[in-house]
Order: C-alpha cells, then sequence, then structure tokens
C-alpha cells in the first residue's frame, strides 16, 4: 500500500526514511517487481549511501556524491561486483521515486543514471563442469540427500533459492511428466516450472527414505530437521570437491550453486538443444543471459536462434 498522496500533498518535505520506505514499497509493485532479495540488497546499498553523505535529503544527493561513495567503496576494497550492485541500486532508487506519483515532481532527474559500470575484464571465468568432475563429485558424495542435491542441480538447473524452497509437497505432487510449479518471486514473469526426470526422482526418492522425521515443509533439510541453507549447500559441494581429491584448491574455490546451473545450462547447449528449449528449461526471459552459457560455442547458438 502506498501513502496516501492527498494526505502528503501541502510542502510536506518527506524524510530520508520515508523516501526509502515510498521505494520499498514501489519496487514490490509492478513495473518494478522485484525479488526480496534484490530489494533487501539495495536497500542495503542504499542505507550505505545516505550514511556516506551524511543523511544528506536523497532529492539532494548529485551525481558527484554518489561518484564519491563509489570511489571510496572500490578503494576498501569491494570487489566489481559490489560496485555494479551498488550503482544498480542507485539507480533503481531515482527511477522508482520518479516513477510513483508521490513523489515524482520531486525526482525529475536521476543523478546515478550517466554512471558507468565497471567491468572486471580480470575475473576468471568459472569453467562449468566437465564429465569427469561431474562423475568425481557424484561418486564421493557422503550420503542419499548429498547426491540427491547434487543430481538435481545438474539435472534441472535450479538457482539455489529456488532449490531450498523447493516443498516435500511441491515433489510429491509433481504430474506425470515429473513437471513441478515453482512458487515465482522472480519479477512479474508468469507461473514457472521444472521437470524432475527419472534419474533426479531416484535419486530424491532414496533421499526421502532417510530423511530427517520432521515437520519441516521443505524437500531438502539439515540433519536437526531444518530448512537448508544455500550458504549450507555451497559447503557441502565444496566439501564433496575437496573429499574427492580430485580438484585443486583453486578449482574447489570455484564450485559454487551457480556453477551447478552454469553446468547443466552448458552441456544443454553443447548437446545442440534449440536454444529456446534451453530458455525455457532454465526460465530464462531473456536470449542475453542464455548466451552468457554459449560463448564457447557461439556459432551453432546463432544458427540454432536464426
Amino acid at each position: 500500500m502506498w501513502y496516501n498522496i492527498e494526505e502528503m500533498r501541502g510542502g510536506y518535505q518527506m524524510t530520508n526514511a520515508e523516501l526509502v520506505k515510498v521505494f520499498e514499497q514501489t519496487i514490490k509493485q509492478k513495473p518494478f517487481s522485484l525479488s526480496d532479495n534484490t530489494t533487501k540488497s539495495y536497500l542495503y546499498h542504499i542505507g550505505k549511501l545516505i550514511d556516506f553523505v551524511d543523511n544528506k535529503p536523497i532529492s539532494e544527493i548529485t551525481t558527484k556524491d554518489i561518484k564519491k561513495y563509489l570511489f571510496d567503496v572500490s578503494n576498501n576494497g569491494a570487489s566489481d561486483t559490489t560496485y555494479n550492485l551498488s550503482l544498480a541500486a542507485f539507480k533503481c532508487l531515482y527511477k522508482a521515486l520518479g516513477y510513483n506519483p508521490l513523489t515524482e515532481d520531486d525526482f525529475t532527474v536521476n543523478p546515478a543514471l550517466n554512471i558507468v559500470s565497471v567491468r572486471n575484464v580480470k575475473q576468471e571465468k568459472k569453467t562449468p563442469l566437465n564429465e569427469v568432475e561431474k562423475q568425481a563429485l557424484l561418486r564421493n558424495c557422503k550420503n542419499e540427500r548429498q547426491f540427491a542435491i547434487l543430481t538435481t542441480y545438474l539435472n534441472t538447473g535450479l538457482r539455489v533459492h529456488e532449490l531450498v524452497n523447493l516443498t516435500l509437497e511441491q515433489y510429491q505432487n509433481r504430474d506425470k511428466n515429473g513437471r513441478i510449479k515453482l512458487t515465482v518471486n522472480k519479477g512479474s514473469y508468469d507461473d514457472e516450472y521444472i521437470y524432475i526426470n527419472e534419474q533426479t526422482a531416484s535419486a530424491i526418492d532414496d533421499y526421502l527414505l532417510t530423511r530427517k522425521q520432521c515437520d519441516c515443509q521443505y524437500l531438502f533439510v539439515s540433519n536437526y530437521g531444518n530448512k537448508m541453507t544455500p550458504s549450507c549447500i555451497s559447503k557441502t559441494l565444496k566439501n564433496i570437491a575437496r573429499w574427492s581429491g580430485q580438484f585443486t584448491d583453486e578449482r574447489i574455490s570455484q564450485i559454487s550453486n551457480h556453477l551447478m546451473r552454469h553446468t547443466m545450462a552448458t552441456d544443454l547447449v553443447n548437446e545442440n538443444v534449440p536454444i529456446d528449449v534451453v530458455a525455457m528449461v532454465l526460465r530464462h526471459h531473456g536470449l542475453g543471459t542464455v548466451m552468457t552459457y554459449a560463448k564457447t560455442d557461439e556459432n551453432r547458438v546463432l544458427e540454432a536462434v536464426r
């Protein structure tokens, strides 16, 4: 629910805290419809900027102020990713306040608009897992839960928050084709589905025989019967790689939740799966993101979309 416009008229100067609240309300609605995770991240970076400028009114923050903040962030060792995320938050802040009818008159200019994000050309590419690496991970799982998580990752391309939020009921109620409807919280798109093939279902069914008896609604639970966290799963993946003895320390550092999704996507492209099908499986809504997984064989992808 937005603030009442009529009540706020008459020259009332909103505080930064109130403006941030309006921003938060605005980006949760169309056309922004940002996820809870993105909203939380943006609010954090906006709060840091406000602190940096000593609570200067948001409407008076200049491009120079923002550049000074970003320079300070960079000098203090922040990654390019953090730099770009901060900048994205600031651009969204002024765009949203300029969109909301309550604040649009005071935010006709976006001071962050023309600030350019940075590209870390030195950042090493995290190459997807090859077949030998995948088999090494699968062979060295210590229990059915680890094997089920890894198999689900490699066969569905789930994002980590989708994996941890998958419920036991969703799995048990999948249709005859193995299709599961996800609870979507990423943008304003329609319902999304994943497909559980026989290999994945077999791994999950074996895990369920050993699953901790508890009231937790989520499919994957800890030894204590609690919902597993993304960090817990990431740590598990790295441990499996370490146990195998077939990964260097550098390669282990690259093992992550997203690398599993990246691997699955690359496998599809290399198997000549049409790019629109890849996009559907990954639940991407733009070709640009899918192309990230096709850099090693871009000509084949371009041929597929012609």
